[in-house]
């Protein structure tokens, strides 16, 4: 689909001014309208009245920016594999995180290597301070403290999800159909 989204891009870009189309790069690349519309050589007195007017009167220009965003996020998302699922799994992770993973049977605090994937993810810092170094022998012996990931806001997140919906509010919105309820009880 992108492929075909690109090609669509180039054949829009083919048929603009080469003017307009490079004002578009220039608001693709977070630039004002009137600074887009100087960097692409134009000028004008009112620039941002001139930028504007160009908008309105050349809808290939609001269509290129769209199209381009729109690839440019379909990249992105492709190439992080950024999915629906892999959302909620990795809130799932921050939500559903028992501190007693980060520890072994015998209660020893887990080395960050040494833990799972799934608590690693709820891990957002790692402070690590020596209490004691023998440089003969090397032993180090240190102070390991694990900060992680805000469960209560995970749990809300996952709760709201479009996936998920728990936390909305189900109202009637329809007054009709409260005076139909009402009109049928009254029978």
């Amino acid at each position: 689909m992108t492929d075909e989204l690109k090609a669509e891009l180039a054949e829009l870009a083919a048929e603009m001014k080469p003017g307009h189309l490079e004002f578009a790069k220039h608001l693709l690349n977070n630039k004002t309208q009137e600074e887009a519309y100087r960097l692409a050589g134009f000028k004008g007195k009112d620039a941002r009245q001139l930028a504007h007017q160009l908008i309105i009167t050349n809808s290939y220009i609001p269509k290129y920016v769209e199209l381009a965003k729109l690839i440019a996020s379909k990249v992105a998302t492709d190439e992080l594999e950024i999915t629906e699922a892999r959302i909620m799994r990795e809130l799932g992770c921050l939500a559903f995180f028992n501190i007693k993973r980060l520890y072994s049977e015998e209660g020893r605090l887990l080395e960050p290597h040494e833990l799972g994937d799934d608590i690693a993810a709820a891990v957002t810092k790692v402070k690590e301070t020596v209490l004691r170094s023998d440089k003969e022998n090397g032993d180090v012996v240190l102070r390991r403290e694990y900060e992680m990931a805000d469960k209560k806001s995970a749990l809300q997140l996952l709760g709201n999800s479009r996936s998920i919906q728990m936390f909305r509010e189900h109202k009637v919105i329809d007054s009709s159909l409260d005076a139909l309820i009402d009109e049928l009880s009254d029978k």
